[in-house]
């Protein structure tokens, strides 16, 4: 099976197309939950541009670089109502979504990874209908734009870009792992020293006020599943709404998701060791997402798109993503169910989680295996679908 040839302006097409077709799959969804965040990120704007200041006098649950794609839907036209609002989200997310095509087919044919931006695409598609109305194309955007900066040795550039990538969201950091193991130990150091300043922002008690976490948010691996025994046995499900939905229980709950992260990231201990080479440095990088997200307290559907683009590097990762990224779609567009205690809406959240660990696992482990070896094992799968 031949490489897909994608040129520059069929990204661009391809990629404005599904974004009209997702923003109008979100607005046949009368409850908003799709573009929900539309709502909040234009109340916070009506705020600040009328003279508060973030964390200050406004409590700001987000880091400060998120302010971006925001004040630009309110200052092109999203000021007027909470409709011009989500319309100029969803035009400024598909021109950061385009941006992004770009950068990862300059990234595909720098580090030889067959097919890259075809599966990204196929992998984006399911998210659109709400990544279009959230922040995160943004900080995938930063990410990768870094990511490309530093493989074309503009040190200073990509240090800038992942700082903003780190202010914005944090987890771009993680590309300083893979910048020691180049050897650019200086920039390694500035991309920590932004992951450092995200993570004191992100800790402090102003914006930990702005999220008001109560529990254990329910779309972590841990949250789910007892969401799930819960709604199984027919028992109270004990959510509490703040920022977010999370659901009462044991702290070791926490301990849970950090559990299974860790498993993730110690899967990644191959290709920490490993001689650099892009293709393990790209699973490594996605690998090492996987892990903090599943780590982490918190894990808002969108951030499955963070993942994508690490995900679209073979065949065999794609094939578990697809899955991931379908299931988040079809879960928010049904998001009354889980406060129901409906069982399938539980247990897909469930299987959701456990797809994207298997996904994270991949990514790690097969880090630490040579672009050779990775090519071989490519080739074998090809061939045997031929013969099959």
């Amino acid at each position: 099976m031949g490489t897909i040839k994608v040129s520059r302006f069929k990204v661009t097409v391809l990629l404005v197309v599904a974004s009209a077709a997702g923003a109008y799959f979100a607005a046949a969804f009368s409850d908003a939950v799709l573009a929900g965040d539309a709502l909040d990120y234009r109340g916070l704007m009506a705020e600040i541009f009328s003279g508060k200041v973030p964390y200050v006098d406004l409590p700001f649950p987000h880091l400060p670089l998120m302010l971006v794609p925001m004040s630009v839907a309110w200052l092109i036209g999203g000021s007027r109502d909470l409709q011009s609002y989500a319309f100029a989200l969803a035009g400024v997310s598909t021109v950061i979504i385009v941006a992004t095509g770009l950068v990862i087919r300059r990234i595909e044919s720098g580090i030889a990874i067959e097919d890259l931006t075809v599966r990204w695409i196929l992998l984006t598609v399911p998210l659109l209908p709400f990544l279009l109305f959230r922040n995160d194309s943004w900080v995938v955007f930063l990410a990768l734009a870094g990511i490309i900066l530093a493989m074309n040795g503009k040190k200073v550039a990509s240090i800038l870009v992942l700082g903003a990538g780190c202010l914005a969201k944090g987890w771009p950091g993680l590309w300083g792992v893979v910048e020691w193991k180049r050897g650019n130990r200086w920039v390694a150091v500035g991309v920590g020293a932004f992951t450092l300043a995200s993570f004191a922002v992100l800790l402090s008690p102003p914006l930990q006020a702005a999220q008001s976490p109560r529990g254990t948010h329910t779309e972590t691996l841990a949250g789910s599943v007892t969401g799930l025994v819960r709604s199984i046995d027919g028992s109270d499900l004990r959510l509490e709404r703040s920022a977010a939905t999370y659901i009462d229980g044991p702290w070791w709950l926490l301990a849970v998701n950090v559990a299974f992260g860790a498993l993730i990231g110690l899967s990644a201990w191959g290709g920490l060791r490993a001689p650099f080479e892009w293709a393990r440095s790209w699973r490594l990088m996605g690998g090492l997402t996987a892990a903090l997200i599943i780590a982490s307290p918190f894990f808002s559907t969108q951030y499955v798109a963070w993942l994508t683009p690490f995900a679209a590097v073979d065949r065999r990762a794609t094939v578990l993503m697809l899955p991931v990224n379908t299931f988040s779609l079809i879960l928010l567009t049904s998001w009354h169910e889980m406060f129901e205690g409906t069982v399938w809406w539980w247990a897909l959240l469930v299987l959701r989680n456990l797809l994207f660990v298997m996904v994270g696992l991949y990514l790690a482990s097969s880090s630490g295996a040579s672009a050779s070896r990775l090519g071989r094992r490519s080739r074998l799968l090809e061939a045997a679908g031929r013969g099959s």
